[in-house]
């Protein structure tokens, strides 16, 4: 498995546009870490797209950044819905990241 960065943006995301300042805060941690591959992990409401979202390719060393989303339950009606859900999309996320 490569090297990789990851960081969690707790912003309305919903025309998947990362701001500037953010983006190039995950370049500069690629950048230090010598890492192929950055980018950040959204929480959202609805279904997450199953593939990242490309968000560029860095010049240089040719490290990619890409966004990852998050399915967050909103409409469970009691703790235990929401705690099995939440348990599914997060085991979802680490198998995206194991196979890295």
């Amino acid at each position: 498995m490569s090297l990789f960065v990851l960081d969690a943006k707790y912003k309305n995301l919903d025309e998947k546009q990362i701001d500037r300042n953010d983006i190039h805060q995950i370049i500069s941690y690629m950048y230090v870490q010598k890492a192929e591959l950055g980018g950040f992990v959204n929480p959202i409401k609805d279904n997450p797209n199953t593939n990242p979202i490309a968000i560029g390719q860095l010049r240089g060393y040719g490290g990619n950044v890409k966004l990852w989303e998050l399915y967050i339950p909103q409409y469970e009606t009691n703790f235990s819905d929401f705690q099995n859900k939440m348990k599914k999309s997060e085991d979802g996320m680490a198998n995206t990241f194991q196979t890295i």
